[in-house]
């Protein structure tokens, strides 16, 4: 609103005629800046990296045959954005006690995704399940903030 407010009074003032195409110039620029930036940003799937494990998860899981997803993490900021970008066929279990949980038969392929220490801790104890990672992010690009989700994709190979 300043700079709007700015350039407007800028642009009207009763100054010279220079000073007003000068103006006009550096207004055009900051527009076309401004659509410039929205151009490219409009490209990218994620600006800031915050979503790249997410996206890049929900790319290997789409991609087995017939997969499920057993988590416990947080629904709203780790599950939601996970579950938006994975097809119909994926299949989804979220354990809310973390040492009930049975590892079910009939899918392709076993993901653990946003796992807490205890229940990887307890599947990792388990007889017969080999847990291996897949996937890993280390937001090494990230410098404004510290990120609360998962950064290992499981695998749990029986």
């Amino acid at each position: 609103m300043t700079v709007a407010y700015l350039l407007a009074t800028k642009i009207t003032a009763n100054s010279g005629k220079l000073s007003i195409q000068i103006w006009r110039i550096i207004t055009v620029t900051i527009v076309s800046l401004g659509v410039l930036s929205c151009a490219v940003s409009i490209q990218t799937e994620t600006w800031n990296g915050k979503e790249d494990f997410t996206i890049e998860s929900s790319r290997l899981i789409n991609g087995a045959i017939a997969p499920v997803i057993i988590a416990d993490g947080d629904l709203v900021y780790s599950l939601m954005p996970l579950n938006y970008r994975l097809e119909p066929h994926v299949r989804l279990i979220w354990a809310s006690q973390s040492t009930k949980i049975q590892i079910p038969n009939g899918f392709s392929d076993v993901f653990l995704f946003s796992v807490s220490p205890k229940l990887l801790s307890y599947l990792q104890a388990q007889p017969g399940l080999k847990i291996e990672p897949v996937y890993r992010h280390s937001y090494s690009n990230i410098f404004l903030w510290k990120s609360s989700s998962p950064s290992t994709l499981w695998k749990i190979a029986k």
